[in-house]
């Protein structure tokens, strides 16, 4: 419980409050300084705000007994998720979540769902051209059916419909007052 022994900051009312729960004025300068940090992640709130942009998980095969073939498939994860950044779309790449040397962290099990997780919050999915032979990527291909995600291959993204489907996504939230 090193959490109580801690004193917590309440950004919102710029108090601090002490292990007991009691509650006392912070300086004037400590307070200035919130103050100011508050008001810059505001405009940076509002800022993002005007500007909805789709998020796309990566998936494709990650898995691989070779230590070496499995940072090369994180890295094609990776480089296709800088392509679709460069289209417009924000790239959720779990590969680069789980990383090798993250795998022993914890079962299988919890990151093969977490993974299907942030699948379930994106709004579409594309697929490397390899993800027919990996099991996990085939299951998100059935979840992504299952939910009705727009699913993207390779060939989306190189032929423009992909970058289309991103205009069309965006100009939906603005005319949805949503941006």
């Amino acid at each position: 419980m090193l959490l109580l022994q801690l004193n917590v900051l309440r950004w919102r009312d710029f108090t601090v409050a002490d292990s007991r729960g009691d509650s006392q004025s912070a300086s004037p300068q400590v307070d200035a300084q919130r103050a100011s940090n508050v008001q810059r992640s505001g405009e940076r709130n509002s800022a993002s705000a005007a500007t909805r942009y789709p998020l796309v998980y990566i998936a494709g095969p990650y898995r691989n007994d070779d230590a070496w073939l499995c940072e090369q498939n994180i890295r094609a994860a990776e480089s296709l998720g800088y392509r679709v950044a460069q289209l417009g779309a924000y790239p959720v790449i779990p590969h680069s979540n789980t990383r090798a040397y993250f795998s022993s962290a914890a079962s299988d099990a919890l990151w093969l769902a977490g993974t299907l997780e942030l699948m379930r919050r994106c709004d579409g999915v594309v697929f490397l051209p390899t993800w027919g032979g990996s099991s996990g990527a085939r299951d998100e291909h059935a979840e992504a059916d299952r939910l009705e995600l727009p699913v993207f291959g390779i060939g989306h993204v190189n032929d423009g419909s992909f970058a289309e489907w991103v205009a069309m996504f965006r100009a939906r939230e603005v005319s949805n007052g949503r941006v």
